[in-house]
């Protein structure tokens, strides 16, 4: 079992124990919880639902997820709410590089927003792991600015998303963001105080 393989199976637990936290967290917590789990654990075992048993083409399926990956991306920097609205699954959770957890509405509220702009991004270093032919993890690293509510906020993130197919449509059901610090100069990131991820400045 490689490194990247390892990190999906971890993502998939942690979404699991996501689900199981947000009991009593959020409101209808249960509700989504339960989903969350029972989509996540019917993808990871069922590894050919269509095909019958017959090879899946890999190829194809990491392609098919690529361009989710590149349709989400390009709704964010394009304020495309619409294709965003389309591509987010109704219980999609959103954990930003503070530690906060954001629902589809909350994060709906950022792309509907008319003072959010992405002025610049770019996401590299992209991995795609497929765990069955109905399930996937993205990572990649988030580097962009731009701005919400009046403020500037810069991203420097590393990403990671859960994707799940439903009805022959792949969709994102959970997103995390984490800081990319850079290296410690006197025990202080030379980072600074600077203004972080445009979808934390609404929580």
């Amino acid at each position: 079992m490689n490194k990247l393989t390892i990190a999906a199976a971890c993502m998939t637990l942690g979404l699991v124990l996501l689900a199981t936290q947000m009991v009593g967290e959020t409101p209808n917590g249960d509700i989504i919880a339960r989903k969350i789990k029972s989509e996540v654990a019917s993808s990871a075992v069922t590894s050919h639902p269509v095909s019958g048993g017959a090879p899946v083409d890999k190829a194809a399926l990491r392609e098919e997820v690529d361009q989710l990956r590149k349709a989400w991306n390009a709704a964010w920097l394009e304020n495309d709410s619409a294709t965003v609205d389309k591509l987010m699954a109704p219980e999609y959770v959103y954990i930003g590089p503070n530690g906060q957890v954001s629902g589809r509405s909350v994060i709906m509220g950022v792309i509907l927003s008319p003072s959010y702009k992405l002025h610049h991004a770019e996401w590299t270093e992209v991995q795609i792991n497929l765990l069955s032919d109905s399930a996937a993890v993205i990572i990649d690293h988030l580097q962009g600015s731009g701005t919400l509510n009046g403020n500037t906020f810069t991203d420097n993130n590393r990403c990671s998303r859960v994707c799940l197919r439903r009805n022959g449509a792949w969709q994102i059901v959970f997103e995390q963001a984490s800081e990319v610090r850079a290296a410690q100069v006197d025990g202080e990131s030379s980072l600074g105080k600077r203004p972080r991820s445009g979808r934390n400045n609404v929580r």
